[in-house]
């Protein structure tokens, strides 16, 4: 098993070279720092967790889902550079 769900890891379990992997929501962690500096502006208190979801995937996860979770995880960013 690896971690992240980035590119290599969603190319190598569709090889069946992994049994699962944990991909990471990556933008999430990109929004929660916003957020944070938002509030640090506003002269909020700040929270003390930055940390996007975390979802397990397998090779049995439908592509229609494993496909939203990609969009979603690099809503903001590129999806081809993870």
């Amino acid at each position: 098993m690896a971690g992240g769900g980035g590119a290599q890891e969603l190319a190598a379990l569709a090889r069946g070279e992994l049994s699962a992997t944990v991909m990471r929501i990556n933008d999430d962690t990109g929004v929660a720092i916003a957020e944070a500096l938002q509030r640090d502006l506003q002269g909020l208190p700040l929270p003390r967790v930055f940390a996007g979801d975390l979802v397990l995937v397998t090779p049995d996860t439908p592509k229609t889902v494993l496909r939203g979770l990609q969009e979603r995880a690099f809503r903001y960013s590129d999806m081809e550079q993870e």
